[in-house]
């Protein structure tokens, strides 16, 4: 499938430089310790993701997606230095609240905001300080966009995050067919004004923009909002307002389009019934809900509406996949076992081990063929085959080839090797790969007289 980013350039940066992320966000993209904090002195009922205590299993808090490049790819992507940009004073001697700079503390190019709308940020940056959306907009507007403007040469790219309370705030009238007719469009005009606005300050930056998170794949929407067809007919508006997003936004000078609509669609298809359950990464379950605990196999955070680490991960990947449209190769993404063992320290091969210790065998291990029938244990697990009686699992016969079946390849995937004589194996051309529905036909090569097949298994990565 075409993705549909339409990039005038690609730039270059110098070696083992990193990019300068400048970010316009809500609580997605605004640092979730830093709010956690902020919380804690602050008297109000915090829905972020620090763990209840007491925490049976000592997990950590959740991190975002700028927490998360910070923590794994500090060398390649730089949102400035960390520090404290509003400062507190005191209302009646009593209540210690943040003043100057809406963003209290955090990394210094980051400039999300919790709670804040599209229409909050057109305010901010238009300087209209008389914002209905949040509270004492003409004290704190005026520090963050002139530190905003201020920090605007020195970046490399900038990332405008936003849309989600937008939603959150008008589902009711979504789900219920209510909203105004052009509620699309002027979300969309909203983010092309926040757009316009950094492109006039710097013609050069390349500018990425979100695509909007549908706020329906949330449990804590879509437990309240469970009429199925009108979920249907919801998603549906969301994924038109994404497309014109995409098409609208990629189709200008030195601006890409991040799809981090396509974690909250895979979710939307789970609940939906259209994909089978669970949400996985390489065969790891994941549940659609949240956890008081903040625990690691949980897509969302105690809230049950903020990502909890597993998709904030996945976001920043989207993230990277559109920075490096700019700067080619800049930002490693990160991998799913990195996920795994990594961030959510998570054994990446315990699909395996479970499925291995089903058969109590005594030679284990992924290469091991404990029954001898030429099939190592990791082949027979994505086969669907017992490791510990003979199996048969292909069909077919020279010349027309051999067909198998793969029951399960979300932990490892199988590649077929050929050989004309058992020395030296090279991967069947995929113009001798056939699939019919889930079976796979190799044939060999035209003209020769015999032919070597066999399946090597690799986790993935």
């Amino acid at each position: 499938m075409l993705r549909p980013f339409a990039l005038a350039f690609a730039l270059l940066l110098p070696a083992a430089a990193q990019v300068k992320i400048l970010t316009i966000g809500d609580s997605l993209t605004d640092e979730y310790g830093a709010i956690t904090d902020l919380a804690s002195f602050i008297t109000i009922d915090s829905v972020y993701p620090e763990p209840d205590p007491p925490n049976p299993d000592d997990n950590p808090r959740a991190f975002n997606w700028p927490e998360i490049l910070e923590l794994k790819r500090s060398t390649e992507a730089d949102f400035g230095t960390f520090g404290e940009w509003g400062g507190l004073t005191f209302l009646f001697d009593v209540i210690p609240v943040p003043f100057g700079d809406l963003r209290y503390k955090g990394f210094e190019y980051n400039f999300a905001v919790a709670s804040t709308t599209s229409t909050d940020w057109v305010d901010l940056l238009t300087g209209n300080s008389s914002s209905n959306g949040f509270p004492l907009a003409g004290v704190f507007f005026p520090n963050t966009r002139n530190a905003l403007f201020d920090a605007l040469p020195e970046v490399d790219v900038v990332v405008i995050f936003l849309g989600g309370n937008d939603l959150k705030n008008e589902y009711n009238d979504l789900f219920n067919d209510n909203e105004p007719a052009t509620y699309y469009d002027d979300l969309q005009t909203r983010l092309d004004t926040i757009h316009g606005i950094i492109r006039g300050r710097r013609a050069d930056v390349p500018i990425i923009v979100a695509t909007v998170p549908d706020v329906g794949a949330t449990p804590n929407v879509f437990e309240t909002y469970n009429i199925p067809a009108q979920q249907v007919t919801t998603r549906a508006k969301i994924e038109a307002l994404n497309q014109s997003i995409i098409s609208h936004f990629s189709a200008k000078p030195a601006t890409g389009v991040a799809r981090v609509d396509r974690l909250t669609s895979d979710i939307l298809d789970i609940i939906l019934g259209i994909e089978p359950a669970p949400y996985d990464l390489n065969g790891t379950p994941f549940v659609i809900g949240g956890d008081p605990y903040n625990s690691p196999e949980y897509l969302f955070c105690k809230d049950e509406f903020h990502p909890n680490t597993v998709a904030q991960s996945l976001i920043a990947n989207e993230i990277i996949e559109a920075i490096n449209q700019f700067y080619p190769d800049a930002v490693t993404p990160l991998s799913n076992r990195e996920i795994l063992e990594e961030l959510l320290f998570l054994d990446p091969d315990q699909p395996y081990l479970d499925w291995v210790a089903g058969f109590a065998l005594a030679l284990d291990g992924p290469d091991d063929d404990p029954d001898r029938d030429g099939l190592p244990n990791l082949v027979e697990m994505i086969l669907g085959t017992p490791p510990n009686a003979f199996s048969t699992p292909f069909t077919g016969s020279w010349p027309d080839g051999v067909s198998w079946t793969p029951a399960d390849e979300s932990y490892a995937t199988l590649a077929a090797e050929e050989s004309p004589d058992l020395s030296g194996w090279t991967p069947v051309p995929p113009a001798r790969l056939s699939v019919n529905g889930s079976q796979i036909t190799a044939t060999p090569p035209a003209g020769a007289d015999r032919q070597f097949l066999r399946l090597e298994a690799t986790p993935r990565p």
